[in-house]
């Protein structure tokens, strides 16, 4: 199988997800993180490790105390009017992780 970027039609821009009230910022981070955990389900076994490490990390949170960490997150993010805000989630989860380190 080989990998290709898909079109995307919509999506939800760093610049959206920062300018969008409290309670929809904190619905899009319980969201993401109802989606990233049945993409953990899925996951192949050599990408599972990395879901696993974003999972736990998430887990030490609410969902508010998420969404204000990911508010941090997005703040410090330069381009943030282009990047797609699912993209930052799940990179700002990754480095969170510290599976890379």
């Amino acid at each position: 199988m080989s990998a290709r970027k898909l079109e995307i039609r919509y999506r939800v821009s760093g610049k959206a997800y920062c300018d969008a009230a409290e309670v929809e910022r904190t619905s899009f981070v319980v969201g993401m993180l109802d989606m990233l955990s049945f993409t953990c389900l899925y996951a192949a076994p050599e990408h599972k490790p990395r879901f696993d490490a974003m999972m736990q990390e998430a887990r030490k949170y609410n969902g508010i105390e998420l969404r204000q960490r990911f508010d941090q997150y997005m703040s410090a993010v330069d381009d943030r009017q282009v990047i797609g805000a699912a993209s930052c989630f799940f990179t700002a989860l990754n480095k969170w992780s510290g599976y890379d380190n």
